[in-house]
């Protein structure tokens, strides 16, 4: 298959940042080369024609909230989203937390509570280009699309503890069905050395610090909290590297307390460092999995890095190989029988 991938941000649609640090819509994308196919990810120019689309089998565009200031990409990705959807070769891409925020954003431009090309979206890429007519028709009406209208097949990431429900709960119009939930972090975590010295650490690491969840857990910890990423520029080895001399890493869940999948669970994990999140989640992977943070600061170095090989082995098992989710990956492609949840 020749394979187009794009999206509203640069991680969905920038070679460059997915070199930088895994993503899913990267790994994804390593899946299908892996797989044979050829594939293109490109930053989603509003002067696509439908003949330039209908080259590609498929299009797969990574969706974000339209409102987000990370979604620079948000009028290029619609306006060919919708040229792909009429070819009939769209496909979906949900990899950001909280998908609701993507509804509720559309929610409110396609019932005019929200002005899409006000002036304080002025300054973004492609503003200019988006305000003509015939590229207005096709983002509106890619709006009109995901408010109304059941989605097309959505590839999203997963772990143990994901359910679908989380997404369709806040995207009533996207069907179970339509899911494709896919793991790949065996691809990350297989290789890597396991630990076998430990060091004194002084902080902790996590992947959202803003986040209410990891502020609720900030009040019972003595240890001041990272950024897993120092900036957008982060590398993988980087991030790994930052990781080492922390305390373990924070994974936080999201409203209504839904977790979702973090590149940071494999990368502590790599870094021979505990992973902690909301313990009801994770706690039938293996007691090691249970641990509450202020637990942890408590051990000893050598005690933490016993639970995190104990978790990465626990881990290891939980997910599908490498070989099971490429597998998975052909059947969604060729649109098979349903996949089992990962």
């Amino acid at each position: 298959m020749f394979i187009l991938m794009t999206g509203c941000t640069a991680s969905q649609s920038s070679h460059k940042a997915i070199s930088r640090n895994p993503t899913f819509t990267g790994l994804l994308h390593d899946a299908f080369v892996e797989l044979g196919h050829t594939v293109e990810i490109t930053n989603p120019l509003l002067s696509y024609t439908k003949q330039d689309l209908d080259r590609y089998d498929l299009i797969f565009v990574g969706l974000a909230s339209p409102t987000n200031i990370s979604a620079h990409y948000s009028y290029g990705a619609f306006a060919l989203a919708n040229k792909a959807r009429e070819l009939g070769k769209l496909r979906l891409i949900v990899d950001m937390p909280e998908p609701q925020r993507i509804k509720y954003a559309i929610k409110a431009i396609s019932l005019g509570n929200e002005d899409f090309y006000k002036e304080f979206y002025s300054k973004r890429i492609q503003f200019e280009q988006a305000s003509k007519p015939e590229n207005k028709k096709d983002i509106i009406e890619f709006i009109d699309h995901l408010q109304n209208d059941p989605w097309e097949q959505t590839y999203v990431p997963s772990m143990p503890w994901f359910s679908k429900s989380f997404i369709t709960k806040a995207v009533p119009n996207l069907l179970e069905k339509s899911i494709v939930p896919l793991c790949f972090d065996r691809v990350l975590i297989d290789d890597s050395e396991d630990r076998t010295t430990p060091v004194f650490k002084s902080f902790w690491c996590a992947d959202s610090p803003r986040s209410a969840w990891t502020k609720k857990i900030a009040k019972g910890l003595t240890l001041p909290i990272h950024a897993t990423r120092y900036s957008n520029y982060s590398t993988n080895l980087g991030v790994i590297e930052n990781m080492k001399s922390s305390v373990g890493t924070l994974i936080s869940t999201y409203q209504g307390g839904d977790p979702w999948w973090s590149v940071a669970i494999s990368q502590s994990l790599m870094a021979g460092v505990p992973v902690v999140t909301e313990w009801r989640h994770t706690a039938e992977l293996g007691v090691e999995w249970a641990y509450l943070p202020s637990t942890i600061e408590e051990m000893s170095p050598m005690e933490r890095l016993g639970m995190a090989q104990s978790q990465k082995d626990f881990y290891r098992e939980a997910v599908p190989s490498y070989a099971d989710s490429l597998e998975k990956t052909t059947k969604a492609l060729d649109n098979q029988s349903p996949l089992l949840l990962v």
